[in-house]
Formats: structure tokens, sequence, C-alpha cells
């Protein structure tokens, strides 16, 4: 596999992780039936705590294979496979009654997707998704935040357009409420991730 094509196969990767994850925000925000400020702030900060622990380990995954120590590395397919898992495990977690409460929400979801709010949440989500993984997708030397990273300005944008959606709905509460939490989770995961480094 040549570089571009391993820089690419990361970008995707990451992005596997940011846009889903998102989602689980944007849908326990929408569905639930009890509201506060720290609450959506607190799904956003853990939101983005778990999902940086998944970039880390996919960066790391990746940084063994140009290293070519390939007997180190994880198969992608497990490490997507316990992603999902963990979707699913988070979604126990800030649903208000566990499983079924999980059940409900997923089914209330596809109602909730229909909402052009969410829509656009889910438009801002695919394109900070898409910067981050540009922006952290190949070796550490390629990342250059502060000389305007192609990465940065997908970033900006699709937080943009989730603060746009968010001002052009002022009297929707549920979607105040998932645009905060949205918001956390992005800011919180992008500096976790950039703090945090490659391993090299």
């Amino acid at each position: 596999m040549d570089a571009a094509s391993a820089e690419l196969l990361e970008a995707l990767a990451i992005m596997f992780t940011v846009i889903p994850f998102g989602l689980v925000v944007v849908i326990v925000q929408i569905i639930r039936t009890q509201r506060s400020i720290s609450d959506a702030l607190m799904s956003g900060i853990l939101t983005a705590f778990w999902a940086w622990g998944l970039i880390k380990v996919k960066r790391l995954n990746f940084w063994l294979q140009r290293a070519g120590r390939f007997d180190q590395m994880f198969s992608l397919m497990q490490i997507h496979l316990f992603e999902m898992a963990s979707y699913l495990m988070l979604l126990l977690i800030l649903s208000e009654d566990g499983l079924q409460g999980m059940l409900r929400m997923v089914i209330k979801c596809f109602r909730g997707l229909a909402r052009p709010l969410v829509r656009l949440y889910l438009v801002g989500l695919a394109i900070t998704g898409y910067g981050m993984g540009v922006l952290f997708a190949g070796p550490p030397d390629t990342t250059t935040l502060f000389h305007g990273d192609f990465g940065v300005h997908f970033i900006t944008t699709g937080l943009i357009v989730i603060i746009f959606g968010v001002s052009s709905h002022p009297d929707d509460l549920p979607g105040r409420m998932a645009a905060v939490s949205l918001i956390a989770y992005i800011c919180l995961l992008f500096v976790a991730t950039y703090i945090g480094g490659s391993w090299q």
C-alpha cells in the first residue's frame, strides 16, 4: 500500500470514530426527556474521551504499520467491531431506562433525524469528522495546525454549520441541548487528539 492510500485509510478510520460517536451524542440529547446544560456537557465530554481512546488506538496501529512492526498491529476489523460495541454500550450508559430505554431511543431517533435542525447537525458533524480525519491522518510532521491546515478549515466549517443550526431554531430546547453536547464533544475531542499527539 502506498503512502497516499495509507493516509486515506487512516483518515477514513478516524472519521468512522468521530461521526458515529457524534451521532450518539445527538440522538441522546434529542430523545432525552430530562434536559440540563450540565447533562448535555457531561454526555459530550464522556463521549469525547471514549472516542479519543479509540482514535489513539487507531493512530498507534497506523504508526506500527508505518514503522514496519506488523507483528504488533491490531486488525482494523477487530478495532471496528469493538467500536460498534462501544456505540451500543455508550447508548446504554446515556439512555435513561437501560436496554428498554435504548431500544425506545433507537426507534424514536428515526423520527428525530427527520427534523431539519438535526439534519444540519449531521451535515456539520460529517464535515467536522472529515476535517479531523484529514488533520490527524498520516505522520505527525504533516499536522500543521497553526499554518492553516486543510483539516482545520473543515472542522471550523462544521462547527459553523452546527452553530447556524441552533441559532436558526432558538425555541427548540432539545436541539439546543444537542448543540451544546455536540460542540463540547467536537472541541474536546479535537483538543485531546491534538495535544495527545502521535506515537513518534
